[in-house]
């Protein structure tokens, strides 16, 4: 007998999501297309190719969008728990498909304006409904989630990189942007039709405005446990490199590199994703090493990726640092302790979402200008001056925050480590029968 499509979906451990998997194929899809062109658009159409101008307009609607999402998180995230995952699957990428084709059919400053507040107000509660519908279907903090997403991450590079082919061969942006419409409503009706709805009304929590409507609420939140406040001073650290936008420019200065270089780049950073949702080399790192060292071990790399960029005397050994990537899970290892604890404490997948996302909010901010005053300042005498301090960094949170932070978590790591131990065992029991 062949195989079922749910026997299918056992194997490539995403049973349960294949609805959401086949609007989020969509969705990257379009996505992708409008990276690819808005800000070619934005320059040719609505700023009237001048570059200063829609660099500003960019910049200025950056942090206006920091703004609102800091103010909006808290109540969407209250929603997403509330009212349910299925209606912002469905009801976002309309939002979103109806913003972009408003700056297709007028193109002018306003409308640009208009269609980067509505796109923010869109995608707001898309992802805390997407990983609050993966964590319905899986148990938070688990390696069966993280597998889950490991394999998601595969399909939606993979058509990452099918889309960048194709916008490429379309050329045009209002051609591209337009298409990018269509597939966000395509992801809508696949998420009406074949994604149900995975929070159960018992599991429901009400919605306080107040509350949700406090942009300082991810305070509260955090605060209802002493564990996740431990961890969220090294949540936030981990996500500083992330804010640094001057790669590209050093990479420009130091080493000559166009756009053909930065593609090839980009293309082996995309097979190092692949080979890694592939491999899934988290698990056996995690049974060597457990979640204490595997988060050193993540960030010693990252301190070496770091130097091999800064110190370098062969521009492409960069690539090397694309070969380092599967052995850095510190990221996942600090979510599965944060999402079990959360758990724990009855907080919801979407509070908790926008909880983490307003923690950032004050990094988002400041750091880079930062990065970017710093590299500035520097570049004619020391242009690797902002991966010096990213790789110190990285040497700090490993000495330093990590063992700090683990001493104040008392027995979570090794429950996780025991929860990820028992479910490896199981899995050997189900293929051995």
């Amino acid at each position: 007998m062949g195989n079922t499509l749910s026997d299918l979906s056992d194997r490539a451990g995403v049973r349960g999501v294949e609805g959401l998997l086949l609007g989020r194929i969509f969705l990257r899809f379009g996505f992708v297309l409008v990276s690819l062109s808005m800000d070619s658009h934005l320059i040719d159409t609505i700023a009237n190719k001048d570059t200063t101008k829609g660099s500003r307009l960019k910049s200025m609607m950056s942090t206006v969008n920091s703004l609102v999402a800091f103010a909006l998180k808290p109540i969407t995230g209250a929603l997403v728990d509330s009212v349910g995952r299925k209606p912002f699957l469905v009801l976002c990428p309309i939002l979103a498909a109806i913003a972009r084709m408003s700056v297709v059919v007028r193109g002018r400053p306003l409308n640009y304006v208009l269609y980067r507040l509505m796109i923010n107000i869109a995608f707001l509660p898309l992802w805390p409904a997407i990983s609050g519908y993966v964590a319905d279907r899986f148990e938070p903090g688990t390696l069966r989630q993280s597998r889950a997403m490991q394999r998601m991450s595969l399909v939606l590079t993979l058509t990452g990189l099918l889309a960048l082919r194709v916008g490429g061969r379309i050329g045009s942006a209002r051609a591209n942007i337009a298409l990018s419409c269509l597939l966000n409503l395509a992801a809508a009706f696949c998420f009406l039709s074949f994604a149900p709805e995975t929070l159960k009304k018992e599991d429901r929590k009400p919605l306080k405005i107040k509350t949700a409507a406090n942009p300082l609420s991810f305070i509260r939140v955090l605060s209802k446990s002493k564990r996740l406040m431990a961890l969220a001073p090294l949540y936030i650290m981990q996500n500083v490199p992330d804010y640094d936008s001057t790669t590209r420019a050093y990479y420009k200065k130091r080493f000559n590199w166009g756009v053909s270089e930065i593609a090839n780049l980009m293309f082996w950073n995309r097979i190092s994703g692949i080979f890694e949702s592939v491999c899934c080399l988290d698990r056996p790192l995690i049974q060597l090493l457990g979640l204490k060292k595997t988060a050193q071990l993540s960030c010693i790399v990252g301190a070496a990726q770091c130097a091999n960029t800064a110190f370098t005397l062969r521009p492409n050994s960069v690539l090397l640092n694309s070969a380092l990537d599967p052995l850095r899970h510190g990221r996942s290892v600090v979510m599965s302790l944060i999402q079990t604890d959360a758990k724990r404490q009855g907080i919801g997948q979407g509070e908790l979402q926008a909880a983490l996302g307003n923690l950032l909010f004050p990094l988002r901010l400041v750091a880079p200008s930062l990065f970017t005053e710093l590299y500035t300042n520097a570049q004619h005498t020391l242009p690797m001056v902002n991966f010096i301090a990213r790789g110190s960094i990285q040497l700090a949170i490993s000495s330093i925050v990590i063992p700090n932070v683990w001493a104040k978590l008392g027995h979570l790591p090794e429950m996780v480590e025991d929860r990820y131990a028992e479910e490896d065992r199981m899995r050997g029991r189900r293929k051995s029968s």
